[in-house]
């Protein structure tokens, strides 16, 4: 049985193909992939799901991110602002996989409704597909008979011809669509990091700080960009082996009101992303380099630099401009003045309090009040 590929998965041409070759090695005997859906989802890092008759499995390009045996998985719950499911393993912390496309979102969801119930089993796959398509148009779908936990489903022609005989309750009309912001999908212009990349981005990010954009080239190194501040990562394995660094990767954060331009130093095939701050004194952007001379790479030693040639700067040149954009904005912001230490506000109630009990005069208190403001 070949898998059928959601369209949005589609269009990541080669990508796929790979990802196709490389599922017979994840399989176990007797396992078939019956579905590959896209999703753009941060943690853990994956560009894909696939489908499997005894797993669920979240894929990054051609590895395998995450995986779940159907009946190790408790639940599911809807996350409508990053237009997702959240899978809640048994055993397990629960995990998002977001941005999904209504098709992939139907497919995921009957998958989680049908098969952690059942016996793996290839026949399961029919009430999938009928699943599916009510969730995909939930006026116009067939009646579908109530699950009973650990209940097998067989394809046989007995079988089919009593489920009918359930519930046939008309499903109620679909939600009008929320006006509930939608969060910004991560954009990987040049394809999502490597695994040890994704694990330095993952170890600079808070809890619930994704980045907007991740340009990661393939050996030179990755920029990500967060709401309030620019990430570069660069493969130095010597300079990392010194560092104590893990993977041979350095990480400098610089923050969006410290960043007075980024420029983009083009050779006459490659170049190098600059990120300029107030106190830089590099001397790169005045480098000159042509066919006969020193390369960019060979210049961009620095934290503050992407080796970039000039096809990936095209492509990611969308994201770049919108970080230019989005560091003015933020230079332009006035910062909200810093609290009191609550030391000073609960000695300034302190000296409210004596003043008004009569312990402490006008002047006195007007006196000790501007001392402990001087502080």
């Amino acid at each position: 049985m070949q898998p059928e590929i959601s369209e949005a998965r589609q269009e990541y041409g080669t990508k796929i193909e790979k990802l196709i070759k490389s599922l017979p090695s994840h399989l176990d005997p007797g396992e078939t992939a019956f579905y590959i859906g896209s999703t753009d989802t941060w943690r853990p890092m994956s560009d894909s799901f696939v489908l499997t008759t005894q797993r669920l499995l979240i894929m990054t390009g051609e590895l395998i991110a995450r995986e779940n045996a159907w009946q190790t998985i408790a639940g599911s719950e809807p996350l409508p602002k990053k237009r997702g499911l959240q899978v809640q393993p048994q055993y397990e912390r629960p995990y998002a996989v977001n941005r999904l496309k209504p098709p992939d979102r139907a497919a995921l969801q009957a998958a989680l409704k049908v098969f952690p119930r059942l016996e793996p089993a290839s026949e399961n796959v029919d009430l999938w597909r009928r699943r599916r398509r009510r969730l995909e148009s939930p006026q116009r779908g067939e009646p579908l008979p109530p699950l009973a936990d650990g209940a097998a489903v067989s394809s046989s022609p007995e079988v089919r011809a009593e489920e009918p005989a359930h519930a046939t309750a008309t499903a109620p009309p679909a939600s009008a669509p929320t006006s509930a912001p939608v969060e910004e999908p991560t954009s990987f212009p040049l394809g999502p990091p490597d695994g040890a990349t994704a694990s330095s981005i993952r170890a600079n990010s808070g809890d619930g700080d994704e980045p907007w954009l991740v340009v990661a080239t393939a050996d030179a190194g990755t920029l990500a960009a967060f709401e309030d501040r620019l990430l570069i990562i660069k493969k130095a394995p010597a300079q990392g082996f010194m560092t104590g660094s893990a993977g041979g990767e350095v990480s400098t954060t610089f923050p969006f009101r410290d960043i007075t331009a980024i420029e983009y130093i083009a050779g006459y095939l490659d170049g190098v992303l600059e990120i300029r701050t107030a106190d830089d004194h590099s001397t790169m952007g005045q480098v000159c380099w042509s066919a006969t001379t020193s390369s960019a790479n060979d210049a961009s030693d620095d934290p503050n630099t992407l080796p970039l040639d000039k096809d990936e700067y095209e492509r990611s040149l969308p994201g770049l401009d919108q970080l230019r954009r989005r560091i003015s904005r933020a230079q332009h912001e006035t910062p909200a003045p810093a609290a009191a230490p609550a030391r000073m506000v609960e000695m300034l109630s302190q000296l409210g309090s004596l003043h008004a009990a009569g312990v402490l005069t006008d002047e006195e208190f007007t006196a000790a009040k501007g001392r402990l403001l001087e502080v």
